[in-house]
């Protein structure tokens, strides 16, 4: 998010030409979903590995809790 603000204040100092959906476009291909908003949550609340509506809790305590069962294999890694 950090960096895609920084890029959104270069497209603007320097007036690049670039397509005005740019950022949404980005966020879709970067992000599965909502789940890294909750990094900037301030609520201590969060509990257990699945939060309401499927979201994911990122608390320390939920890292290693896988959330795919099972778990995506990248393309690459599948021998065909």
């Amino acid at each position: 998010m950090l960096l895609l603000d920084r890029v959104g204040v270069l497209i603007d100092t320097y007036e690049l030409d670039v397509d005005p959906h740019c950022r949404e476009n980005l966020e879709g291909i970067l992000f599965e979903d909502d789940d890294h908003e909750l990094l900037y949550s301030d609520d201590d609340t969060l509990e257990g590995p699945i939060l309401s509506g499927g979201a994911v809790n990122l608390d320390f305590n939920s890292w290693f809790v896988p959330f795919r069962d099972p778990p995506e294999t990248a393309s690459f890694a599948v021998a065909e």
